[in-house]
C-alpha cells in the first residue's frame, strides 16, 4: 500500500465521523438520551391529555410504533435529527394545528431570503431580497437536491390537514437551511447554492442567509405595486371592498375572520349590503384564497346578511377559496355552502370542514421546545363528512405565467361565469305530501323538508337550507349538484348524498322534539337525559358541540335559572372532559348560586387542564382573596 492510498484511507476515517457528529444548528445546546426520552414521553402524555382524539387520523398503535423506533435510534442520532424526527411525529397526527412553532427562542432557526411559491407547475421564486434577479426563475434544485425531492422529505415536517395546505407551507420550510443541512441538501447554512432555469439555461447562485426575524419583516411588507391584480393588494388589511364597475361586481377580500377596532366586520358587512344594493351590483364576491382563519364568532353577522341577500341566488353569489383558506376561514365556507347558493371557485381549502383547532402550548421539560396541541373540536359540517378539503365547484389553476404577467383567472372566470338552472320535473305538493315533515338531520338537531312554489326545500337551523329540482324517481338535487336526497317511501326516510356522506335521515313524528329543541324550550331535564343516553353509543362530537351546550347554558344562567344552567354544564363535562372551558363555565353557574366550594373545585379542574386558562384562575384567586 502506497502512502497516499493510506492517506486517503486515514482522511474517509477521519471525515465520517465529522459528518455524524456535525455542529447542533437548531438547538441551543446538546441533550442526552435521557433527558430526549423524558420529552418524548412528556409530549405523548401532555398530547393524550390535551387533544380531544389525538389519533382520529392516524392509528395509535402505528403512531407508538414510530415513538419506539425514534427511542431506539436516540443514541445514533443528532440533537436536530432528533427535533425533525420530532416534527415528523407531530405531523403524523395530521392535525394541521397541533404543531412545533418555527418562532420560539429555543431554535436557532435563519432563513433564505427568497419568497418560493409552489404553483401547479412548479417551484418559483417570486421576490428575492437584494437578488431581484432570481425574481420569476423556476427552481431546479436547492443545494444538492432537486426540488420535487425536497418536497417529499419536507412535507414529513409540516403540519397539515390535507396536502393543499402543505403545498401552502412549503416554501416557509424548504427556505430554513438548518433543515436543509439536516437533510443533507446543503453543507453550510450560511450560504446557500440555489439551480434555475434562465429560459432553457441553468444558472447557479449563491445566496447569503440572513435571520427569520429580518426574513418575515422583509417577506411580508405589503405589495405597493400599482400593477398587481386586485385580489394581492392590500395583503395587511383584514378585509376591505372593491367594485369593478363594468361588470357590476362587489368585491370584499376577507383576509382575516377577525374584527379590526378601527373598522370592525360589523362596519364592512353593512357597507357590502348597502353598497351592493346602491350600485345595483349584479355579483358578489367574497375572496378567502389568503384567509388562514380567526375567530368564527366574528363572522356571524356577515353570513346571516349574504344569506339574506338579494343576490344569494345562483350564478351571484361567489367564495374564491385556496390553499391558504384555513380554520375559520373553512368554517365561513363550510356554513355559506350549506345554507346558501354560493359558487365556490378557486383551489380547494387548506383545511378540512371539520378539524381540531384552540391550541394550548406546552414546554418540554428538558429541551424546553414548545409544542401546539388542538383541545377543541370544529364541526363545520356533518359529523360524518371526512373530506379533506372543501373542493371547488370551478377548479382553477395557480400557474406562474398568470402570476408573473398579473392575471387573476379567478375573477376574469367569475366575470363571464353564466348558469343555467337545472332542469326540473313539475311536480305538485298532493305527489310528495307523505314526505312532507320533519327529518332527524343530526343526532339532536331536525331539518324540514317543504314545498315552496314548486319546489322542495330542505332545511334546519345553521344545519343546511337548499332549494331542490326534481330529477324524476323521487330523487332531487340542488343548483349545482352538490348534494342530492333521495326519498324511500318503504322506509319513511331520505337520504342524503353530498359533502362528504350518504347519510339515511328518519322522519320523525309531526310534534316530537330533538334534544336540542327540548333544551331550547324549557325542558332541559328531558334533554339532557336524551344526551347522557347518547353518550353510550356515539362520540360527543357526533351529537352536539361544546360552544352548544354552553351557549344554552349562559342564556339560562342570564334567565336566572341557575338549576338548568348547572345541569348543561355538567353534561359538558360529560361530553368534553378534556376541556378546560367546560369546568371554568361550571364555577361560573356555582359563583351564580353562591356555591363558593363548588366554584373553587370547578376552577381547580379548569386549571388541572390547562394551568394558564387565565378566567379559571382569575375567578380562583379571587375566591381564595375573600377567604382571607
Amino acid at each position: 500500500m502506497n502512502k497516499l492510498q493510506l492517506f486517503k484511507i486515514i482522511l474517509l476515517f477521519i471525515i465520517i465521523p465529522c459528518g455524524e457528529l456535525q455542529a447542533q444548528n437548531i438547538l441551543s445546546q446538546d441533550y442526552t438520551v435521557t433527558e430526549w426520552e423524558e420529552d418524548l414521553d412528556a409530549f405523548v402524555q401532555s398530547l393524550e391529555k390535551i387533544h380531544p382524539d389525538p389519533y382520529f387520523r392516524y392509528n395509535k398503535d402505528a403512531f407508538y410504533s414510530d415513538l419506539n423506533l425514534l427511542k431506539g435510534k436516540l443514541d445514533i442520532l443528532t440533537d436536530d435529527e432528533v427535533f425533525l424526527e420530532l416534527s415528523k411525529l407531530v405531523t403524523s397526527l395530521q392535525d394541521g394545528h397541533s404543531h412545533i412553532p418555527m418562532h420560539q427562542g429555543n431554535l436557532k432557526l435563519t432563513a433564505i431570503p427568497i419568497m418560493f411559491y409552489l404553483f401547479d407547475n412548479g417551484l418559483y421564486i417570486i421576490d428575492a431580497k437584494d437578488n431581484e434577479q432570481l425574481v420569476g426563475k423556476k427552481v431546479v434544485r436547492i443545494g444538492n437536491r432537486e426540488t420535487g425531492d425536497l418536497f417529499n422529505e419536507i412535507r414529513k415536517l409540516i403540519p397539515a390537514d390535507n396536502i393543499y395546505h402543505v403545498k401552502n407551507n412549503f416554501p416557509f420550510y424548504v427556505n430554513v437551511p438548518e433543515f436543509l443541512e439536516v437533510l443533507n441538501a446543503i453543507e453550510s447554512t450560511d450560504e446557500i447554492l440555489i439551480s434555475v432555469l434562465d429560459g432553457n439555461e441553468l444558472k447557479e447562485v449563491k445566496v447569503n442567509t440572513i435571520s427569520r426575524h429580518e426574513f418575515f419583516q422583509w417577506a411580508f411588507s405589503p405589495n405597493t405595486d400599482s400593477k398587481i391584480p386586485l385580489y394581492r393588494k392590500k395583503s395587511n388589511d383584514l378585509y376591505w371592498l372593491s367594485y369593478i364597475s363594468e361588470e357590476k361586481i362587489m368585491y370584499m377580500k376577507y383576509n382575516q375572520v377577525q374584527s379590526a377596532d378601527s373598522y370592525s366586520i360589523q362596519q364592512i358587512t353593512k357597507n357590502l349590503d348597502s353598497l351592493s344594493r346602491a350600485r345595483n351590483a349584479e355579483k358578489i364576491v367574497i375572496d378567502l384564497r389568503d384567509n388562514s382563519g380567526g375567530n368564527s364568532f366574528t363572522m356571524r353577522g356577515l353570513v346571516n346578511m349574504l344569506k339574506g341577500h338579494p343576490l344569494n341566488q345562483p350564478g351571484k353569489l361567489f367564495l374564491v377559496s385556496g390553499r391558504k383558506s384555513n380554520s375559520a376561514a373553512t368554517n365561513f365556507i363550510s356554513e355559506m355552502r350549506l345554507e346558501s347558493n354560493a359558487i365556490l371557485i378557486g383551489e380547494p381549502t387548506g383545511g378540512n370542514p371539520n378539524f381540531y383547532s384552540d391550541v394550548r402550548t406546552v414546554k418540554l421539560p428538558n429541551t424546553r421546545i414548545e409544542v401546539a396541541i388542538s383541545t377543541l373540536f370544529q364541526k363545520g359540517s356533518f359529523y360524518e363528512d371526512d373530506r379533506r378539503s372543501h373542493y371547488p365547484d370551478v377548479p382553477i389553476s395557480v400557474l406562474s405565467t398568470d402570476y408573473f404577467e398579473n392575471n387573476d383567472p379567478v375573477i376574469e372566470t367569475i366575470k363571464l361565469f353564466n348558469i343555467e338552472e337545472p332542469e326540473h320535473i313539475p311536480v305538485s305538493k298532493s305527489d310528495l305530501e307523505t314526505f312532507l315533515g320533519r327529518y332527524a338531520c343530526t343526532l339532536t338537531q331536525a331539518c324540514e323538508l317543504s314545498f315552496e312554489n314548486g319546489y322542495l326545500r330542505f332545511h334546519g337551523k345553521n344545519v343546511i337550507n337548499k332549494k331542490l329540482y326534481y330529477t324524476g324517481k323521487l330523487k332531487f338535487r340542488d343548483y349545482n349538484n352538490s348534494i342530492s336526497i333521495q326519498l324511500n317511501p318503504e322506509d319513511r326516510n331520505l337520504t342524503l348524498t353530498g359533502y362528504g356522506i350518504n347519510k339515511v335521515m328518519d322522519k320523525l313524528p309531526a310534534t316530537s322534539l330533538t334534544a336540542i329543541e327540548k333544551i331550547e324550550h324549557g325542558k332541559v331535564g328531558e334533554g339532557v337525559t336524551e344526551i347522557k343516553d347518547m353518550l353510550n353509543s356515539y362520540p360527543s362530537p357526533a351529537i352536539v358541540s361544546e360552544s352548544v351546550i354552553n351557549s344554552f347554558g349562559y342564556r339560562y344562567l342570564r334567565e336566572k335559572k341557575a338549576k338548568e344552567a348547572i345541569e348543561l354544564f355538567e353534561l359538558n363535562t360529560l361530553l368534553y372532559p378534556k376541556s378546560a372551558n367546560v369546568y371554568d363555565s361550571l364555577g361560573d353557574a356555582y359563583l351564580e348560586t353562591n356555591n363558593i366550594n363548588l366554584a373553587e373545585k370547578s376552577f381547580e379542574e379548569a386549571l388541572n387542564r390547562n394551568p394558564d386558562y387565565e378566567p379559571a384562575k382569575r375567578k380562583l384567586a379571587e375566591i381564595r382573596d375573600n377567604q382571607k
